[in-house]
């Protein structure tokens, strides 16, 4: 939109921006950047909630620090195959976690646990 005043050529502030029925809106796409994928983070199936702090923020970012979360199975009438998949599923997934975090990784990890459980207060004396 060009206005012309004493013979000069004036853009209006409004040119790059549509402008319809009141209301400008701009003209560029709402979303301009792709979206990006959320990481994949690996499981380590428990069948109790024992050692898990599934409520704590803080524990849940230091596990997925590590590269992992925990998954509570919720059937407690569990059959002995079911058991020995499991078994063998964590025990590919500690190995896998052991080379990408070193040896002692539990250890490390329970220490942040302690630090976290403390702070928020979820630790008994």
């Amino acid at each position: 939109m060009t206005i012309f005043c004493f013979g000069q050529a004036k853009q209006s502030k409004y040119a790059d921006e549509g402008f319809d029925g009141g209301l400008v809106y701009n003209s560029t796409p709402a979303f301009p950047m792709p979206m990006t994928q959320k990481p994949v983070y690996m499981t380590l199936l428990k069948y109790s909630t024992k050692d898990v702090y599934a409520g704590n923020l803080c524990v849940l970012e230091q596990t997925r620090n590590m590269g992992f979360e925990y998954l509570v199975m919720c059937n407690p009438k569990v059959s002995f195959g079911d058991k020995i998949k499991t078994f063998f599923y964590n025990f590919g997934t500690n190995i896998t976690l052991t080379t990408r975090n070193g040896f002692g990784w539990k250890k490390r990890l329970k220490t942040k646990v302690d630090e976290c459980r403390k702070n928020s207060g979820d630790y008994v004396w």
